[in-house]
């Protein structure tokens, strides 16, 4: 048994010819020290013979000798062992090699295959002292494909080494051959063995792309010389495939001197350039070279290639004959100045043995610091006379120069002459301190007149610096061409002042002269200097610099205006020229009226400015004024010349009004406190209006005043939005707000605005809401503070109201009823906030919102079913509206809004994806559509921020905002992009400051906040959307800016949220609706609602009077008051009405209502009125939180009395006749919406439920009575 049956062990066995086949045999292999190894279950053949049994796993047995036995038992459980022939267990392989490798040759390294031995390999065995002779050794080496192996060879009897030569490797690939040996021991264990990995390559190495003698400093390319035959260096260039385990060497030879064979050097991976320098061959004739490159890899590998000859060439040119620096028109020989500094030209004279490959040089060094070296010239053949180009040398200092000229033959040995030294002086003469024309006995100093223009003197003050050697002349120029140029005078040395006379200057033309002083130094240099400017005049006097109207505190320059016609000043600048002798004389003219002249004015010598009498130009038109004025100087010359032309313009500017816009928070020419910070001031102006004009706003408290910045106004009249004030500095009061609009010419229009500052004009009072269900509008109460809504009754509507809005004035409100086609109107009782109906209004088709001016003089409804504007008179006594004759509009009109100047009217058209602009008469309220702009889909409200600069449109299908910018003056609207809104978005309300816009959706029940920039109108999303209650279809923010309110059609709440920083919500409290509401407006009062307890009633029964006592509003004490007022017979109940100004007292024996008015401020009652009558025995009476209706609990008759309440003086009148109850009614309450009245009654101890008929306060019974506890007396 060895290592490779060891795990299934294969016996041969004869079985007995007993065997009938259900016998089972057990085999055990025991090892030397106990170890078993078991096979059972087997089951011999029926009828015995031979056969083999294999699969017993014997691996864990010790090698040595195994004893096996076999072990028969019959079904009976009888058994018979057999012990069976013993074995040998030698599992243990021979031990592996120490090494094997290739072994190195004559022409091979170590595990090295190259070409010398590739059919030839000898491959190294190394055996450790575990190595048996019986054992059979064998090699083979592969290169992963093929694979080449040796004949077996016995084993040494312990260490010892086998050689296996001569393994040809042709057929294996170049590259990694791996060494594997196999050994195999006597019982047929092998071991297999990796030797060291040995490298095939049997190429040669690529040729160089090229070798040359490489160019240096000293030689050229392919050329030794003298400077470099003793250090050769040489370029090779190796292609890429070189693998960096190459190297080289080169070898120079001239066919007869020994070989020169340089130092070894390394080609890097990738091949490249690659030089060896330091190449001796000084013992190398001169004459052509070889060049050979010895390449060797890492494998031996070696191959010879040519490279490119070079020439050996180590004899010098001859030198140059001579040079020096060539003569100029400007410099002498071996001179260089400034003229040619930039160009020096260097000739010189070379042998004839010059050849055509030689090349020239020359050089100039400066001892004052510097050398240069002119480019590189090729030499004439046979030589001769040579100019080198020219050479700029100014980077030289001035100073003494050596001249070099270098001869480099071919082979780069070079010869140098000094030549002629030369100079470098190009430092100019110093300039003089002076130069200007001389004064004569008829002419100023630096001026030339007729007197002296045929012989002027010019007059030229030198420095100490001044030579000998300088010369010296003088030019005139006129700067139109004409120039004199003086003769030529030698500068005496050292300070002096030479003067040029003579000078003939006539032929210049008069105006300022250019003087220039030129100066020339021993060695040409030259400067250049300009003396003082010269005026020549010899003509008439010279036109003035300016000449007009000249700006004052009440008109600008060029304009004549109604403050300055009769007294116009005018200016004129004269130059210096001017000899004092001039008179000046000026003419204005409209070219209509007589001219007006004014005296002759003398100008000063040397000009400047004058001013002339003031002139009278009120008899002139407006329009354009000429001026002109005639100059007569002391010598009779005359000029005349025109001035600037002016402008008369007396009309003033067409500013027809000044306004601040009504907002949210207050109405027109009105600052509420939440206004105060940013005061929008709109300018009207009329049609002549050209867009000159500007207008600037100012405050005044009487005290302090606040100033606004200009705006302009438009084109053809219009609006025009001033820069926002803040006027918080201001008192509080009525404040002077004062426009002044100012022309181009200076002439003003005020407007004076009486406005009111005002502290009271910051508290949302109340709410109201359509409810689409019951058809009523429901009113609330609203907690300054918190903001919460409580119940204050409702009101009936027509059929299906949509919309409503409170008027500019907080007294009004008007309902948009849909199905009705009209607008319905209320007027709000103040200070509660109850509702009181009017006169509706007919509109076209399916009213679906409301519109108002700010100054409450006209209302629009938005006519979806008739695709028109319906316009509406609002009577200003008493809100009643006078319908006026409607606009066309585009399909489905959903939403309108009038911008806060009250200019224009907004419409968003959902049939039509478009928004439309009308302009609105201030007389009539008409209506003239002016431009249209598309939105994005299904538009679904609109709205315009406080400044009038921005409007935005929710659209509910494509999601989101449109927003535009609305010109003030024309209406336009420019599109100023979109703004994601949540899905389905259809309510839009903006903050009355304008800083922020809310949207909600009503079908994905969210509510989305906005900051609103003021600058651009863009917005920004505050925070992410909120969930709301179903259906929100309606929102309005409070004039505070504190509480943003929203109804949910789905969900009949009024739900107010709290506005925190940045505009965030938070929602704060919910109040029940009537049902499906689907608009909410709030009303605005002069403070916030009171809900403090003055007065307290107490109904005496025995005395027959009502008691009044004042409370204490810190300590909650009440005190008597007055007289008590005597009532009827036994009263028991009274009840308060929602205004807080009347009273009713029930009278159970005499079986009556007493009516009283109460005094806001003592809390006095005051009969109204006789007694109403009841029904017998009354316990009770309620008001309704509408204060329309008031109901007496009969208790003997088992009624319920209704009455109406008359809005202006609390009287009662009975409605209908009393409802039948249960057994003995005693007490009732009505819910907080006005909707429900609840009924105790004694005689049946229950509770009735009964709806109130929200138009004539008629009861019906709702439901089955509730059970309640025994004798109940009290509900509330």
């Amino acid at each position: 048994m060895n290592s490779n049956n060891e795990s299934n062990v294969v016996f041969d066995i004869t079985w007995n010819v007993t065997m009938i086949g259900n016998e089972s045999a057990d085999f055990t292999l025991t090892d030397s020290v106990g170890q078993v190894a078991t096979l059972a279950g087997i089951a011999p053949p029926a009828g015995g013979g031979a056969g083999t049994v294999a699969g017993m796993d014997a691996s864990l047995l010790t090698d040595g000798a195994l004893a096996l036995e076999i072990t028969l038992s019959d079904p009976a459980g009888n058994t018979t062992t057999f012990a069976g022939n013993p074995a040998t267990k030698d599992a243990t392989g021979p031990s592996a090699p120490l090494a094997a490798f290739v072994t190195a040759g004559a022409g091979n390294p170590v595990n090295g295959i190259n070409l010398t031995n590739t059919s030839s390999v000898n491959v190294q065995v190394d055996l450790g002292a575990g190595s048996a002779a019986t054992d059979q050794i064998s090699v083979l080496l592969s290169d992963g494909v093929n694979s080449v192996a040796s004949s077996s060879q016995p084993g040494t009897t312990g260490a010892g080494t086998l050689m296996f030569p001569g393994l040809d490797t042709t057929s294996l690939a170049d590259g990694l051959i791996s060494i594997q040996v196999q050994l195999v021991d006597v019982n047929g264990n092998s071991v297999i063995a990796m030797g060291t990995t040995a490298t095939k390559s049997s190429s040669a190495p690529a040729a160089p792309s090229s070798a040359h003698v490489a160019s240096t400093a000293q030689n050229p390319l392919d050329f030794v010389n003298i400077a470099t035959s003793g250090s050769v260096t040489v370029e090779v260039v190796f292609p890429s495939s070189y693998v960096g385990t190459e190297s080289f060497f080169v070898q120079l030879n001239d066919g007869s001197n020994p070989t020169v064979t340089s130092a070894s050097a390394s080609v890097p991976f990738g091949g490249g350039s690659v030089t060896i320098s330091g190449i001796d061959a000084t013992g190398l004739s001169d004459g052509t070279l070889s060049l050979d490159v010895v390449v060797v890899d890492a494998a031996a590998n070696g191959a010879t290639y040519p490279g490119s000859s070079a020439t050996k060439d180590t004899a010098p040119p001859a030198a140059a004959l001579l040079g020096n620096v060539a003569m100029g028109p400007q410099n002498a020989i071996s001179v260089i100045n400034s003229n040619n500094v930039t160009a020096a030209v260097v000739e010189t004279t070379l042998a004839a043995s010059t050849v055509a490959t030689d090349s020239l040089q020359f050089a100039l060094t400066s001892d004052g610091g510097g050398s240069i070296a002119s480019p590189s010239a090729a030499a004439p053949t046979g030589g001769g006379a040579f100019t080198f180009p020219p050479l700029d040398v100014s980077a030289l200092s001035d100073g003494n120069l050596t001249l070099t000229i270098t001869v480099t033959d071919e082979a780069g040995n070079p010869t140098a002459l000094t030549g002629t030294p030369a100079i470098l002086d190009t430092q100019g003469p110093d300039a003089p301190l002076s130069a200007h024309v001389a004064a004569g006995a008829s002419n100023a100093i630096d001026v030339i007149n007729p007197t002296n223009e045929a012989s002027v003197s010019i007059d030229v003050a030198l420095d100490t610096g001044s030579l000998s050697t300088d010369t010296l002349q003088a030019t005139l120029s006129d700067g139109v061409g004409g120039s004199v140029v003086s003769g030529t005078l030698s500068a005496p040395g050292g300070a002096a002042t030479l003067t040029f006379t003579g000078i003939d200057v006539s032929s210049l033309a008069d105006g300022t002269l250019t003087l220039a002083v030129t100066l020339t130094d021993a060695f040409q240099n030259t400067s250049m200097y300009t003396g003082t400017p010269v005026l020549k005049d010899t003509g008439p006097p010279l036109a003035p610099t300016s000449f007009g109207v000249v700006a004052s505190a009440q008109n600008p320059a060029d304009y004549i205006n109604l403050a300055t016609q009769a007294s116009v000043t005018i200016d004129a600048v004269f130059p210096g020229s001017y000899d004092g002798t001039e008179v000046a004389t000026v003419t204005l003219s409209d070219g209509v009226n007589p001219d007006v002249v004014l005296p002759g004015t003398a100008v000063p010598a040397g000009g400047g400015t004058v001013s002339f009498p003031a002139a009278d130009a009120s008899a002139f038109g407006d329009g354009p004024i000429s001026l002109s004025m005639t100059i007569v100087d002391g010598g009779g010359n005359t000029s005349t010349f025109a001035g600037t032309q002016a402008t008369k313009d007396t009309i003033a500017p067409d500013l027809t009004s000044a306004s601040i816009p009504a907002a949210a928070s207050h109405p027109a020419n009105t600052i509420s406190p939440f206004s105060v910070g940013s005061v929008s001031v709109v300018s009207v102006w009329g049609g002549t209006a050209d867009g000159t004009e500007q207008a600037t706003a100012r405050f005044s408290d009487g005290t302090g005043t606040v100033t606004g910045a200009s705006v302009a106004a438009p084109v053809g009249g219009g609006s025009s939005s001033h820069v926002p004030l803040d006027l918080g500095a201001l008192a509080d009061g009525t404040l002077t707000m004062t426009v002044t609009a100012t022309d181009v010419a200076g002439n003003p229009t005020v407007v004076t605005v009486a406005v009111a500052k005002r502290a009271d004009l910051a508290f949302s009072r109340y709410a109201f809401v359509t409810n689409q269900v019951d058809n009523t509008v429901t009113a609330y109460q609203l907690d300054v503070s918190s903001g919460t809504p409580r119940a204050n009754g409702f009101s009936p509507s027509g059929g299906n109201p949509s919309h409503l809005l409170v008027d500019g004035t907080g007294n009004r409100v008007y309902v948009a009823e849909t199905n009705s086609n009209q607008v319905g109107f209320y007027t709000i009782q103040h200070p509660r906030g109850n509702l009181v109906a009017g006169t509706p209004a007919s509109t076209g088709t399916s009213p679906v919102r409301l519109a108002s001016d700010p100054e409450g003089k006209f209302l629009y409804t938005a006519d979806s079913g008739s695709n028109q504007i319906s316009v509406c008179q609002i009577n200003g006594g008493d809100g009643s509206l006078t319908p006026g004759s409607p606009a066309g509009a585009g399909t489905s009109p959903v939403d309108i809004a009038v911008d806060p100047t009250g200019q224009f009217l907004l419409a968003v058209n959902q049939g039509s994806n478009d928004i439309w602009v009308y302009s609105i008469n201030g007389t009539t309220g008409a209506l003239n559509n002016l431009a249209t702009a598309a939105t994005g889909t299904t538009p679904s409200a609109l709205a315009v921020h406080p400044s009038g600069l921005f409007v935005y449109v929710a659209n509910s299908t494509s999601n989101d905002i449109s927003v535009f910018a609305l010109d003030p003056a024309t209406g336009a609207l420019t599109s100023l992009g979109t703004t994601a809104a949540p899905m389905g978005a259809d309510s839009l309300a903006v903050s009355g400051d304008g800083a922020y816009l809310y949207v909600a959706a009503s079908s994905t029940n969210s509510l989305q906040a906005y900051g609103v920039d003021f600058a651009t109108g863009g917005l920004a999303t505050v925070g992410t959307a909120l969930a709301t209650a179903s259906q929100p279809s309606g929102l309005a923010v409070d004039a505070a800016v504190n509480h943003v309110y929203l109804v949910a059609k789905g969900a009949n709440q009024l739900v107010s949220y709290d506005i925190g920083a940045g505009g965030a919500l938070t929602e704060a409290a919910t109040a029940i609706t009537q049902g499906s509401p689907t608009a909410v407006a709030l009303g605005n009062g002069a403070s916030p609602l009171g809900f403090i307890l003055k007065f307290a009633y107490v109904v005496n029964k025995a005395s027959a009077d009502v008691a009044t006592h004042d409370i204490d509003d810190t300590t909650g004490l009440i005190m008597p008051f007055g007289s008590p007022v005597g009532v009827g017979t036994d009263p028991v109940h009274l009840a308060l009405h929602p205004d807080g100004n009347r009273m009713y007292v029930i009278n159970q024996v005499s079986e009556s209502i007493h009516q009283f008015s109460i005094n806001a401020a003592s809390g006095a009652l005051a009969s109204v009125g006789s007694p109403v009558a009841t029904g017998q025995n009354p316990s009770a009476i309620v008001v309704d939180p509408s204060g329309r209706f008031a109901y007496a609990i009969n208790t003997d008759d088992d009624t319920i009395s209704a009455y109406s309440v008359d809005p202006s003086t609390g009287a009662l009148s009975p409605v209908g006749s009393p409802t039948a109850t249960l057994v003995a009614p005693v007490m009732a309450a009505i819910h907080p919406n006005g909707k429900f009245l609840y009924v105790i009654h004694q005689g049946s101890d229950n509770v009735q439920s009964y709806s109130i008929d929200p138009s004539t306060g008629a009861l019906a019974a709702v439901g089955s009575p509730v059970t309640a506890g025994v004798i109940p007396i009290w509900i509330a």
